[in-house]
Parts: structure tokens; sequence; C-alpha cells
């Protein structure tokens, strides 16, 4: 009887998850033919699987099997016997460092995902950096929502000496000792470079990995859309209300949609006359400091 394995791709902020999910979308045929089939991320979003891992603290049976019969149905249409998800957040979102927590409800995932297992092994492949390295991301993807403030004074709460990956490595040991898994931790070092960095999940997979294969360059991000106009318009201050920062995630989400512009670190020149157009059209009260002369630079013009 063929075993059905399942490959499982987690990563902090900055450690290329989104380059990485370019280049499995762009190498479907490839992994295929070496036995392996990639779960895209939209067909994981559009499962809800998130909300299962992470949700209500109380799940219905006809939950879990419905997550099973999702998984299932994949293995029975494919014509492989190994399984892809790469997903950065699959097993909780960074939490709010300023409070000690990253990867929050990480446990409460894995629990989960083991409750509604039907595959014979998983493999797990988690990548970190340390926690500094990526505050600043954390920051910035959670301004519009969660933090006010400007990023040094958030810094100042962070308390550095409590932030540690060592809970994952006991979570697994408690929860998956019987159970047919392997998992790996990765941590990324910057001097290593893409190459060596892609080739270490072809050696993850097993299969064959040459000089052709390039880590692409991920696209345009709007958390730093977000970031600039809020700190562009006032609205990281403190005394800004709510509902006006409310008014610009729904300006955001509404004129640059994750699915046509991404979720990654930079914002080239196209970006921002769609911004400024957009701006011009709607809201331009609410964002009139956007036009103001010093705040020109953010958006990339002299």
């Amino acid at each position: 009887m063929i075993k059905n394995k399942l490959y499982l791709h987690c990563g902090a902020h900055k450690t290329a998850t989104t380059s990485l999910q370019i280049f499995f979308l762009e190498n479907i045929k490839f992994l295929e033919n070496h036995n392996i089939k990639y779960i895209s991320i939209e067909d994981i979003n559009n499962q809800n699987l998130f909300s299962f891992l992470h949700g209500k603290n109380n799940i219905q049976l006809s939950e879990v099997e419905n997550h099973q019969t999702f998984f299932k149905n994949i293995i029975r249409e494919s014509n492989t016997s190994s399984f892809l998800i790469s997903h950065e957040s699959i097993l909780s979102f960074a939490g709010d460092p300023t409070k000690g927590r990253i990867y929050p409800t990480f446990e409460k995932g894995l629990e989960r995902l083991h409750l509604i297992n039907i595959f014979d092994e998983i493999s797990f492949f988690f990548c970190f950096r340390e926690p500094s390295e990526f505050l600043h991301s954390i920051y910035l993807q959670n301004l519009c929502t969660t933090y006010s403030g400007p990023f040094d004074l958030y810094l100042q709460k962070v308390d550095f000496m409590n932030l540690s990956w060592l809970f994952i490595p006991d979570a697994f040991e408690n929860l998956w000792k019987d159970s047919n898994v392997t998992w790996q931790l990765f941590e990324i070092i910057n001097s290593r470079g893409s190459e060596y960095f892609l080739k270490s999940f072809f050696d993850w997979l097993e299969i064959p990995f040459s000089d052709e294969f390039k880590l692409p360059v991920s696209n345009e991000s709007l958390s730093i859309v977000a970031a600039n106009m809020l700190s562009a318009s006032g609205l990281t201050r403190k005394n800004m209300c709510s509902d006006t920062r409310k008014s610009l995630r729904r300006f955001l989400k509404s004129h640059f949609p994750a699915s046509k512009y991404g979720k990654a670190n930079y914002l080239n020149e196209n970006i921002c006359g769609d911004i400024q157009n957009a701006l011009e059209k709607d809201n331009r009260k609410l964002f009139k400091r956007l036009f103001a002369p010093d705040d020109i630079k953010l958006w990339g013009y002299s």
C-alpha cells in the first residue's frame, strides 16, 4: 500500500516565504514529475484551514471531518503520493513581541493539525530568524490594526530575553512523539545566500537541485504601502482615533487588493503612482497630509 506524505513549510517574517511560494507555483510540473503535489495557499485559504487551526476553542466533529475530506479529495485526485504546503502562517501568526509572545497559538494549531491528519507521515520545515531581525516587519504588518506610535518606542517595549523558539521542539516532543513525523528547525543566515537556501528545500523534498533554479524576487508589498501611508498621514500618533485608522485600512483593501499587489517588502514607482492617483480620486480630505511637500519623498519622487 502506497503511503502518503505531507511536507509542510512554515516561516517567520523575513524568511523568503513569499519567494518560495512563487517558486513552487512556477514549478508545479517539475514538482509533480518528482511525485510532489503542491497545494497552493489559495486552496488552503479557500478551505479556511487557518481559522480551524487557530479559531474558537470548541470545535465540532463535522469541522474535523470537513478538513479530512478536503485532504482526502486532494489525495484521491492526485497522481502523486507526496504533498507540499508552503504557508507562513499555517501554524499561527506572529504575536505581539511586546508581551513576550511569538506565534501565540502555535500549540493549538499543532494539536488541531494532529487531529485532522490523514497522512501516513508529515515532515515539517520551519524557517526562523532571530526575533530582533524581523520585529520591524511585524510592526509594519500590524500597524494598521494593532500598533500605534513610532517603531523606536515600540522596540523599547520588547523583552528580548523572553523571545525564543524553544517552545516549538517541546511541542513536537509532547504531541507527535508517537507519530511517524520528522521535523527540522532552520535558521536563515544571510551570508549563505538564496542559492543555498533554495537547495536546502530541494534536499528536504528529496529532489535533485541544479544551478538553473533561482529563488525569485517577491512582489510588491501592501503592508509597506500601509505603513508609509500611516506615517505620512500622521495616523500612527497615539491620539488618532481607531475609526480613522480603520478608514485607511478599508481604503487600502479596496484600492490595493493583495491579489494584485501581493505582500512583500518594497514600494516601487508604479505603486507610488497608483496610490497617488487613487488618493486624488478618493479620500483626499482624510489623507491630505500625504500631499505636503515634506511627505512626497515617501512615495519615491523628488
